[in-house]
């Protein structure tokens, strides 16, 4: 005897997977809703402290530009807390390539 199509598979067992899809997906989505917010931190401040964003962007350029000229020499200065702390000979380096702080003229 041959089964119709719809016949083949146990009713009871298709709702049962179905159920158990449903909870997976509400799961998921629960966890992404909660998860969103810590993934994506950077969001709120830009929002919230957008004109004050701008305006230490505006301020910083000088000095981000002469950062991005000397990747290597800051990357290493910044392992020390402060530039006293450095090694003399890192500091001496930094003095030569890109100059005295405007401050300390």
């Amino acid at each position: 005897m041959s089964r119709r199509p719809e016949q083949q598979r146990n009713p009871a067992a298709t709702a049962t997977s179905l159920a158990v899809f449903g909870w997976i997906s509400r799961v998921v989505v629960a966890v992404s809703v909660a998860v969103l917010p810590v993934v994506v931190s950077s969001v709120t401040p830009l929002v919230e402290h957008g004109a004050q964003v701008q305006t230490a962007s505006v301020q910083a350029a000088p000095a981000l530009s002469v950062v991005q000229v000397y990747p290597q020499l800051f990357v290493e200065l910044g392992k020390y807390p402060s530039f006293s702390a450095a090694p003399a000979d890192l500091q001496a380096q930094s003095v030569a390539e890109v100059g005295k702080d405007d401050r300390e003229r």
